[in-house]
């Protein structure tokens, strides 16, 4: 009787790993630099063609391999990194599995270049689909150059679910940058199709952390801490600049990025409340601690690990999170919590820290302001002493007072609203107890269509306002490849649209909301601001820019004259708002003049 249970081939085989090991152009370049890593390199640079699915190129400065060494890099199993069954245990490098440069081999044209510093002259190797066509000596510096050509050229089923190419160009940005985050010291460089997506120069951690995070030292804190053995240092946001996206988070444990939800959750504890509902810390972690109390093979593509005593060290971030966020309060940035949510006071002028002014509780339970050890004036929100800046004339201020906005939001249609002028057709003003409330209409727009765009819609018919007759839009190369890329996000926000044959999408519905469809002005004008923003396509954070421009294009302009009705509805939509207090792009939405200010500009006070 036959046997049903054979030995599968070697090309089989080797066809399993890679599937295992390489998912996607962004995995195979994940690979080549950690192996980059190990082998001592001070700068990288990263080529790649058609996002990856063409070509990828890493060449290095580290030492290089022999030409024996050469010659069993390729094959499964074969590895420097480990040699006795203990070693497993003891991980102290990225790659160690001996699994990369034959899994991407085997699905890949592939060729190595090296040269050892030891020798010479280097060595070239070819392998086509995991076998090897040629070996000779080359002329090269020390260092290594991979170079892979149509991944998955044998397994076209694997190649089908390859996606656009400006997607898998991101997918290989997040990785080079989490490997940047990783490694302060080593040097970065990413092309695409030979044009410069990212350059980071050797630099110590905490100038990288500012690079990545994009912020000042000013409105950053920084933490170190060592304890029970475990050494967590790093950069993070001060509470004031923290955003709506998740984009800027950066865990590194033993150098490698990865997820781990317990130690994330631990950071954001150290905030003790401090971060408004739906706002994001920006931070790059490093933590180090004994190479046993980690397992890195728990996850295929090491982008999980098991670590030892979690919990305690999730305690040991937190607190040492905590603990800078409390030197940054003695230091002048003191941050408060209103009701549920934190406000920076009053907003920066430009050039100045969103940081350097803000509101607190003291331990009196009062309101004070603090900024870098000046003195305090007393006045009065909501019934308790604050202080407050004093300056000349009027004086505006964020409205702060968490009861007068519940009020606002329940009242909208009490006579109190009904009481609502448009002036100079940019801002609306409507009477309070004890002031004047002053909204910026545009900036007020912008946060109510941004909230809304950025909550989950479902894309149904009440979202959608169908056009008379369906609207033609073509498109540039560029802006056609980016729509198809945010597509889902697009009809989620009520466009309802298709393709239709070449660089042209076929548009038969706008969002209910949006006011000035414009044959297609606003669409184009978001396309273009996402086509310009590289700093959004490089980080990740597309979704939130669209979001952003959405907003911005779609809200109500300076120089448009209002009715009643729609001045009435910005201000009650803006009082529903989690974040009413500022536009998308961090500027005011309203100010409160003091019936005390405007007394003294006559003379009463």
């Amino acid at each position: 009787m036959e046997a049903k249970i054979q030995l599968l081939s070697d090309n089989i085989v080797n066809k399993i790993a890679a599937g295992e090991v390489v998912e996607r152009p962004a995995s195979v370049v994940k690979e080549l630099v950690e192996n980059s890593i190990d082998a001592g390199a001070k700068r990288i640079h990263v080529s790649i063609a058609a996002g990856g699915k063409q070509s990828i190129a890493v060449s290095d400065d580290g030492h290089g391999m022999t030409r024996e060494d050469l010659q069993l890099s390729y094959l499964r199993h074969a590895t420097s990194k480990m040699h006795s069954p203990t070693d497993l245990f003891n991980i102290q490098t990225l790659g160690f599995r001996g699994e990369a440069l034959a899994s991407i081999g085997a699905v890949s044209f592939m060729s190595i270049e090296t040269r050892h510093r030891g020798e010479s002259e280097g060595t070239r190797l070819i392998i086509e689909g995991g076998v090897e066509r040629e070996i000779q000596a080359v002329g090269r510096r020390i260092g290594t150059t991979i170079s892979v050509r149509q991944l998955f050229f044998n397994t076209p089923a694997r190649r089908k679910f390859l996606r656009h190419v400006d997607t898998e160009s991101r997918h290989i940005t997040r990785t080079v940058v989490h490997l940047a985050a990783a490694y302060p010291e080593i040097g970065f460089e990413l092309e695409h199709h030979e044009r410069n997506v990212l350059h980071f120069i050797p630099s110590s951690p905490i100038e990288r952390a500012l690079d990545l995070l994009g912020m000042g030292k000013e409105d950053s804190l920084q933490f170190h801490i060592e304890q029970d053995g475990v050494l967590a240092r790093g950069t993070i946001s001060i509470p004031s600049t923290c955003q709506k996206s998740k984009a800027k988070q950066y865990l590194i444990v033993r150098g490698r990025p990865i997820y781990a939800r317990i130690l994330t959750d631990a950071i954001y504890r150290g905030y003790s409340g401090l971060l408004t509902e739906g706002s994001h810390p920006a931070f790059l972690c490093w933590l180090d601690l004994d190479p046993r109390q980690v397992d890195v093979n728990v996850h295929p593509t090491k982008r999980e690990i098991r670590i030892a005593n979690e919990k305690s060290i999730a305690e040991t971030l937190q607190s040492a999170v905590r603990q800078s966020i409390s030197i940054g309060e003695e230091d002048g940035f003191v941050f408060a919590k209103a009701g549920e949510a934190s406000f920076a006071y009053p907003p920066p002028a430009q050039g100045e820290s969103s940081g350097a002014w803000a509101l607190a509780k003291t331990k009196e339970q009062s309101w004070s302001l603090a900024r870098d050890g000046e003195g305090h004036k007393e006045g009065v929100i909501a019934g308790e002493p604050v202080d407050s800046r004093p300056k000349e004339g009027v004086q505006g201020e964020l409205l702060l007072r968490t009861d007068e906005r519940s009020d606002s939001a329940h009242s909208i249609s009490s006579p109190l609203y009904d009481q609502v002028w448009q002036a100079h057709e940019a801002y609306l003003i409507c009477p309070l107890r004890d002031a004047l409330l002053v909204v910026d209409q545009q900036a007020a727009h912008q946060r109510v269509l941004y909230e809304e765009v950025s909550r989950s819609r479902s894309n149904s018919q009440d979202e959608i306002q169908q056009l008379l007759f369906p609207f033609v839009l073509k498109l540039g190369r560029e802006e056609f490849s980016l729509a198809k890329d945010i597509l889902d996000d697009l009809l989620a926000m009520g466009f309802d649209m298709r393709e239709f044959g070449d660089n042209t999408f076929v548009v038969e519905g706008v969002p209910v909301d949006l006011g000035n469809w414009n044959e297609g002005f606003v669409l184009r004008q978001i396309l273009n601001d996402l086509h310009a923003d590289k700093a959004a396509r490089a980080s990740g954070q597309l979704r939130e820019a669209l979001f952003v421009s959405y907003a911005r294009h779609a809200a109500v302009s300076e120089g448009r004259a209002l009715e009643l009705r729609e001045m009435q509805s910005i201000i009650k939509l803006l009082m529903q708002c989690q974040e009413p207090y500022v536009c998308p792009r961090g500027k005011p939405t309203m100010v409160k003049v003091l019936r005390r200010d405007l007394d003294k500009l006559f003379g009463k006070a």
